[in-house]
């Protein structure tokens, strides 16, 4: 996904950059991580999070200065490092945590709508609450 765009030096120092402060190893998944781990949310959000930072800083360099940044879902945080409202680095973090969070809750709806197909309720809020208590751990980590 992103081997080629690594190739520039400033592109790198920012992926590490970017890395270190969100905890994870960007490199990696934008260079060697396999299909079935870049389906993940918590790992395709960030790649592609960054692939879009990159892009915009590469356009920059070739003097095409972006008049407004926009996008949709976890595009507006792409959008929101390309208007400098807020670091790649922060950024990625952001994303990263978002990421974690969309994990979360997708494996709990999934385990929620079959405790509703084997008609258990209880089930089902015993599930949502764990699904709370992780979402809430991970976003005072």
């Amino acid at each position: 996904m992103g081997t080629e765009i690594l190739q520039d030096a400033e592109v790198a120092t920012l992926c590490d950059q970017c890395a270190s402060a969100a905890g994870i190893d960007l490199r990696r998944l934008l260079t060697t991580a396999d299909d079935d781990e870049l389906r993940l949310t918590q790992n395709a959000q960030p790649a592609l999070t960054f692939v879009g930072i990159a892009l915009t800083l590469l356009l920059r360099r070739r003097g095409v200065e972006p008049s407004a940044a926009a996008g949709h879902s976890v595009g507006e945080y792409a959008a929101l490092a390309a208007a400098g409202s807020v670091s790649a680095p922060q950024v990625i973090k952001a994303v990263v945590e978002r990421g974690k969070a969309m994990a979360i809750l997708a494996t709990m709806v999934g385990a929620v709508t079959l405790s509703r197909v084997v008609n258990d309720p209880d089930l089902a809020q015993a599930l949502l609450d764990a699904a709370a208590e992780q979402v809430r751990d991970a976003a005072a980590a």
